[in-house]
């Protein structure tokens, strides 16, 4: 039972890394029909532990279809997310 986890929602994801005067800075870009709390915080939180090697792909894998919240890593804070858009097609007048 994957409680906590969206069942049928497709979530795109592309990742950006360019060279700035500071150092390195990564642009992550989520696009979907549906997010659930903290959702793309811990993707991204994922994602850096992957690139990272901190984690394999199995085990993020083996987390996902588990369903336990508990088995994913760091949920990134809040600072540097910013809500680019939000867009809503015909399907929102039928609310």
């Amino acid at each position: 039972e994957n409680a906590g986890f969206a069942s049928a929602a497709p979530i795109f994801v592309r990742v950006e890394e360019s060279e700035t005067f500071g150092g390195r800075d990564i642009s992550v870009s989520v696009c979907g029909n549906g997010f659930l709390y903290n959702m793309v915080r811990t993707l991204v939180g994922e994602l850096l532990e992957l690139a990272s090697g901190k984690r394999s792909e199995e085990s993020l894998a083996l987390a996902f279809a588990s369903g336990k919240r508990e088995l994913l890593g760091k949920t990134m804070p809040a600072k540097g997310l910013t809500l680019m858009s939000v867009e809503y097609g015909e399907d929102i007048n039928r609310l």
